[in-house]
């Protein structure tokens, strides 16, 4: 179990071990512990620990109309930090400031700070919230999947979405556990996860990529990028990063 004060991303997985929901866990206290996830459904979430939970005495409580969570891109962190009066936590750890929490995220992209505050203090926050339109820029030229946006619920595994950091293969024992720490271990996956980008007419979410009008791939999120467009999604592991040409269009790839 993580120290307390610990800030740590995790996957949910079902019993075949693709990704039901994600989230930072804070552990707040020996009995207590804060999950915090971009946009995975917490009714969802919920219903998934209540049906797991057997011999324990655990209470369940949902805070999502309590609280607002703000990313802050890296280049704005030093500001923030000094307006707010914060101290930058520690590698795997969060810290606690008036009405809320700080903690590392990845929303943005490497560097982004997570700024979780009760709503009535969110207004006093030391810096601008940048518009969704920006802030979904710069997660998809990062490469930030969001779950279940880009995967779905219950499609892909921690291995085809490059997120095997959020696994913890010396654990003990949780649904999925056999299957990914097997799929790991062979190091290889028919799929995976990719930033595509080109000059052409833009794809939309849920465009299927193909050829020779055989389906290879999928476009879940995209946004324009200054002269260019950008987008994540997956493709089969058979077609190489670089220049490739679909039936849709002509499309540049780079796996995560």
């Amino acid at each position: 179990m993580r120290p307390e004060g610990s800030s740590t991303y995790s996957l949910l997985l079902d019993f075949k071990g693709n990704i039901l929901g994600d989230g930072f866990v804070l552990r707040l206290g020996p009995e207590e512990s804060l999950l915090i996830s971009y946009t995975s459904d917490a009714t969802a979430l919920m219903a998934k620990f209540d049906r797991h939970i057997i011999a324990d005495d655990v209470e369940l409580e949902n805070l999502t109309g309590r609280y607002r969570l703000h990313s802050i891109p890296a280049g704005s962190v030093p500001e923030a930090i000094t307006e707010g009066g914060w101290e930058v936590p520690g590698e795997g750890m969060f810290r606690e400031v008036p009405k809320g929490f700080l903690f590392a995220g990845s929303r943005l992209g490497p560097g982004t700070l997570e700024v979780l505050m009760e709503k009535e203090e969110a207004d006093s926050l030391p810096v601008t919230e940048i518009p969704s339109d920006e802030a979904e820029r710069l997660r998809i030229v990062a490469g930030v999947l969001l779950i279940p946006q880009d995967t779905g619920v219950g499609n892909f595994n921690p291995i085809e979405t490059g997120l095997v950091s959020a696994i913890d293969f010396g654990k003990g024992c949780y649904l999925g556990q056999e299957v990914v720490a097997r799929a790991h271990r062979l190091g290889r996956s028919t799929r995976r996860f990719a930033t595509f980008s080109g000059c052409s007419a833009q794809v939309l979410a849920g465009t299927e990529l193909s050829i020779d009008g055989s389906q290879v791939g999928e476009i879940t999120s995209v946004v324009k990028n200054r002269d260019n467009w950008v987008a994540l999604g997956w493709i089969k592991s058979k077609i190489l990063d670089g220049e490739n040409r679909f039936d849709q269009a002509l499309l540049t790839i780079k796996s995560l």
